[in-house]
């Protein structure tokens, strides 16, 4: 009886030393050691001990050391294809990704479409759409070329009785807007006799756009008297699309 009220009290007092905060043991466990290693096929064994005697023991899965090899290289118009083989047994597979196509980004006034994966380029550029003198696209802006057909000098002459003669030396333009302007250097002089009794010398301007269709004329009359070899100048202005390319073609007018 002496004994079994002795082992109640043992319990008691260990009672009261968990109840009074008394930490429990923690175990320290050493590293792990293999027991049976694993093969590509069949699984292994582990086990690691504590100070205190505990053991544990984990499963180590079977497993395949694999190498790839790269059969065939994706694109985005052609399928990847990828060799797995196992250094250990020799045991392989393949893996087969799809194309995924061209992921292409729009074409711009400058470039063709390009795919953005494999800078692939397709197509041509827009081209710039100009609206007086703007890019409807991109904003860029544009002044149009103007260009002499005539070669200067070029010297016209009338076929009335007293042959006036003239040249013009120099064309120069400008846009203002809309308003293209011309600036020409004139010389004029008088027939091989020495009359000058003639006032003046006139001709005509047309203005062709880039398919050659007339889309602006005028004759220019110059009225200078009694000088010989008279350099002059003139302006003419007219309305045109700033961002388009023009031609210049001078001819003669009789007096």
């Amino acid at each position: 009886m002496k004994k079994i009220i002795s082992i109640l009290l043992i319990l008691v007092m260990c009672l009261d030393l968990v109840a009074c905060g008394e930490p429990a043991h923690i175990h320290e466990f050493g590293e792990w050691i293999i027991t049976q290693t694993p093969t590509c096929t069949q699984s292994g064994m582990q086990e690691r001990y504590c100070n205190c005697g505990e053991k544990q023991e984990t499963t180590l899965g079977a497993q395949h050391d694999y190498t790839e090899t790269v059969v065939q290289i994706l694109t985005c118009e052609q399928s990847g294809l990828c060799k797995f083989t196992c250094k250990t047994c020799g045991h392989n597979y393949e893996e087969t990704t799809d194309a995924p196509g061209h992921d292409w980004q729009s074409a711009s006034c400058t470039t063709s479409k390009v795919c953005s994966r494999c800078q692939t380029e397709s197509g041509e550029p827009l081209g710039h759409n100009y609206s007086n003198g703007a890019c409807t696209r991109c904003g860029m802006t544009r002044t149009g070329t103007v260009t002499v057909k005539n070669t200067l000098p070029a010297t016209f002459r009338s076929n009335v009785p007293y042959l006036t003669k003239g040249s013009i030396d120099a064309v120069t333009y400008s846009f203002s807007g809309s308003t293209l302007k011309v600036d020409i250097d004139y010389h004029k002089t008088y027939d091989e006799k020495g009359n000058n009794a003639m006032s003046g010398f006139w001709f005509y301007i047309t203005i062709y756009d880039k398919d050659n269709t007339p889309v602006a004329s005028d004759t220019l009359a110059i009225n200078k008297n009694g000088v010989v070899n008279q350099k002059m100048h003139i302006t003419y202005k007219t309305t045109l699309d700033a961002s388009q390319d023009y031609t210049i073609l001078f001819s003669e007018y009789y007096l």
